[in-house]
């Protein structure tokens, strides 16, 4: 009789054991379900800009070279809205530059994969080098922001993301 009982008790604490056990691992892959795929890692002032058209899209810093005050520096920011600054000055654009391009601009960051882009490093000597510039390109995904650099990474000038970039550039030129 205490065999038997003793099998009911070792069965049961084997049954809440098991249910324990699939239930905390149930809960840890909710949890981390959870954390992975909630609301991306911005702020809520960011939401707010975003909603407002007033968080960067796309930041170009350029530097390198010598100019009269030392190493040249230049830092254009596009914001989703479609107002430019250029080192903090806000700069007139007129006609040649759309809402269309924002958008456009706006959908092909969403949809480029950044680590493939920079998966093939710059293998020559950075223009800083020789009185040259490194441009950085700062993009603002809803993931958070992806760099891409000149002296890092080999960049595809004839890929979508980047003729989009330059047809932005062309298009604040020509105002």
């Amino acid at each position: 009789m205490k065999h038997k009982s003793f099998f009911w008790v070792m069965m049961i604490l084997m049954s809440a054991f098991i249910i324990y056990t699939i239930t905390a691992t149930t809960l840890i892959s909710l949890l981390y379900f959870m954390r992975s795929n909630t609301v991306p890692k911005t702020s809520i002032a960011m939401d707010k800009a975003i909603l407002n058209n007033t968080a960067s899209l796309l930041e170009i810093y350029s530097s390198g070279g010598l100019c009269p005050d030392g190493i040249c520096n230049s830092k254009q920011v596009i914001y989703r809205g479609g107002e430019v600054r250029v080192n903090g000055k806000a700069v007139q654009v007129g006609y040649k530059f759309t809402s269309e391009m924002i958008n456009n601009l706006s959908t092909v960051i969403e949809s480029t994969d950044f680590n493939a882009l920079r998966s093939i490093p710059f293998r020559g000597t950075c223009p800083t080098a020789y009185d040259g510039q490194e441009v950085i390109y700062t993009f603002y995904t809803f993931h958070g922001p992806e760099k891409v650099s000149s002296c890092t990474t080999e960049i595809d000038y004839n890929s979508e993301l980047f003729k989009a970039v330059e047809n932005i550039q062309r298009a604040i030129s020509l105002n």
